[in-house]
């Protein structure tokens, strides 16, 4: 399913307390804003018609540590 118009672009500021002990964002967080992110793209694109008929569900986080 593509819906019509659907780039979303948002900005995030990271703050000192996204920040673990090697001063990187902690995954945890990354996790928390795709989640976040997800449910905004969907909620500024869906119809209200689609949101009481489908709904989303994550399948997937991969995160690879170096």
């Amino acid at each position: 399913m593509e819906l019509k118009n659907s780039h979303f672009t948002i900005t995030i500021k990271v703050e000192p307390e996204h920040l673990d002990a090697m001063n990187h964002v902690n995954n945890v967080i990354y996790v928390k804003w795709m989640q976040d992110i997800a449910t905004m793209h969907w909620d500024a694109f869906a119809s209200g018609k689609l949101k009481q008929e489908v709904l989303w569900v994550v399948r997937q986080h991969v995160i690879d540590y170096h």
